[in-house]
């Protein structure tokens, strides 16, 4: 089935993988950096060779970390990063022909799209199991996460810090505080997968060819999910409002890349266009006001085709 100088790769890149997430109990701040890259060995490998080495990667890597967080981080391995990973790089590595015999490969909109959906997923089980008692939802949530902020502080030596934690949580940020947790995840997970995939191209490993993702479309399904989310946001009370407003932000994310490809598109029209795109990147960061523009331009643009209208434009000049 594999090599031995594959099988060599995998097994070391799911331990490499357990041993990058269980970096931040060092207790210093570079663990906490490596932790985020604990999926980049799973992707490489799954990218690199195919899915079930990808799988099997995964599974080692979830071996490892039972092993060393004990069974329940084993299933929380699983479910934040192993089988995600997996998920992506089977639809990833799907491809049929065309008319022309040319390979068209799985879209990066609809890969979007899936991880999308997988984060919404985990929101709902969290938001599910979080809200399980005769509390309401967001106290529920203020108090889990300030035990786990708590947890933390006291584990890195930070007492003082620990107060501190609880007075950002308690702030209004918890009405919002699963959606940017999920929201972060996710960013992480697409971050992951396409610094992967660049180094394997850069080496000439690669299975497929890179997506082009400034021509990225998302499905219109996607569309519909987002209005849907952003209605119910706004008319529902109560627990299901909350997850609303919480899985808006998730779904926000696909959108903003989107506007992000209309940035580089039209960036590409001007002679100052690198300039332009640093400002840009460097706003995106500043500006929450931006974000949400960005955001709410690439929702648009499903809808309008700006980039395709702005590439006619071009091609008339």
């Amino acid at each position: 089935m594999f090599t031995p100088k594959q099988w060599l790769m995998i097994a070391g890149g799911g331990a490499l993988s357990a041993l990058l997430l269980v970096a931040p109990a060092t207790g210093n701040f570079g663990g906490l950096l490596f932790a985020y890259f604990c999926q980049i060995p799973l992707f490489l490998i799954g990218l690199g060779i195919g899915t079930a080495a990808g799988a099997i990667a995964a599974a080692i890597a979830g071996a490892v970390f039972a092993v060393l967080g004990g069974s329940v981080g084993f299933f929380v391995f699983l479910a934040l990063f192993a089988v995600p990973v997996v998920l992506l790089v089977r639809q990833a590595l799907l491809s049929r022909q065309d008319e022309k015999g040319v390979a068209e490969w799985y879209p990066a909109g609809l890969l979007a799209a899936w991880a999308t959906c997988y984060g919404l997923c985990l929101l709902a089980i969290a938001c599910f199991w979080i809200g399980m008692s005769s509390e309401s939802l967001e106290e529920r949530v203020q108090a889990y996460f300030a035990e786990v902020m708590n947890a933390v502080a006291h584990r890195m030596g930070a007492g003082s810090d620990a107060q501190q934690a609880n007075l950002i949580v308690s702030d209004g940020v918890v009405s919002i505080l699963p959606g940017l947790v999920a929201l972060s995840w996710l960013v992480v997970l697409i971050v992951n997968g396409t610094l992967s995939q660049g180094l394997l191209t850069r080496f000439g490993v690669n299975l497929r060819p890179s997506p082009n993702f400034g021509m990225m479309e998302l499905p219109s399904w996607l569309t519909v999910v987002a209005a849907v989310l952003l209605m119910s946001a706004i008319i529902l009370p109560g627990a299901f409002g909350y997850f609303a407003t919480n899985a808006a932000f998730l779904v926000a994310l696909p959108f903003l890349l989107v506007g992000v490809a209309i940035a580089h598109v039209v960036a590409g029209r001007v002679s100052a266009g690198p300039l332009l795109l640093i400002l840009f990147y460097f706003l995106l960061l500043v500006s929450k006001w931006l974000i949400v523009l960005v955001a709410f331009l690439g929702l648009i643009e499903q809808m309008a085709g700006i980039r395709q209208r702005l590439a006619h434009a071009g091609e008339e000049d």
